[in-house]
């Protein structure tokens, strides 16, 4: 989120302490008064950040799991994702012998491009997943597509709006509330850009994994 016009800096020092929480929201703004914003929200989204960040990729008897094509570096294999700028995906395998990679819902299976160390490979497909085998540590794999750009109209409290995504990330909301002094979401307009913005990062890999349902 950036600051409206109609922020000020009372309102604004709240939000920086509230940075990182969860709460009540329109569905492309964050009302400036704050007042919805508390409680078991930002513990309940805490956790479901844990979900999504887990099932990224999971491991069992040598076998990678790859679910969600989002960035995350683990033991066994790294996931750097280009989306939703490009659609690119590279896969840098340490531990396993077998890649099981599933492939979004709006993706063409057919129109996937995938490379083992930069060689074509043709990999057998088990409903939306691709098998790669006989996989060595180091080897890298990469997939290549389309990203489709695409509006759907949703209806949220009797009100209509249209929601633009770039695969599944949503890059923009028509229409735009009116309310100058709420904080503004999903302005996205450099997500629409056909190249990813590169800086170099510290990556953390987590020496152990908490059990999904342990909190």
């Amino acid at each position: 989120m950036r600051r409206s016009s109609g922020g000020d800096s009372k309102n604004d020092a709240v939000l920086k302490r509230f940075l990182g929480g969860f709460g009540n929201a329109a569905p492309n703004g964050v009302p400036h008064h704050l007042c919805d914003l508390a409680g078991c929200c930002t513990a309940n989204g805490s956790q479901a950040l844990y979900y999504a960040w887990h099932g990224i990729t999971r491991f069992h008897d040598g076998v990678s799991t790859v679910n969600l094509f989002l960035n995350r570096a683990s033991p066994w294999m790294d996931v750097d994702s280009y989306l939703p700028y490009e659609g690119r995906v590279v896969l840098r395998n340490k531990q396993a012998h077998t890649a099981l990679v599933r492939i979004p819902g709006w993706v063409e299976l057919g129109q996937v491009r995938n490379f083992v160390d930069g060689k074509p490979m043709h990999p057998p497909l088990a409903g939306r997943y691709e098998i790669f085998e006989g996989l060595k540590p180091n080897n890298e794999i990469r997939l290549e597509f389309r990203v489709k750009e695409e509006t759907d109209r949703y209806t949220i409290d009797d009100k209509e709006y249209h929601v633009t995504f770039r695969g599944s990330t949503v890059v923009d909301i028509d229409p735009r509330d009116t309310d100058a002094k709420d904080y503004p979401m999903y302005q996205r307009d450099s997500m629409k850009a056909d190249k990813a913005p590169m800086r170099e990062v510290k990556r953390f890999v987590a020496d152990r994994i908490i059990p999904l349902g342990t909190y």
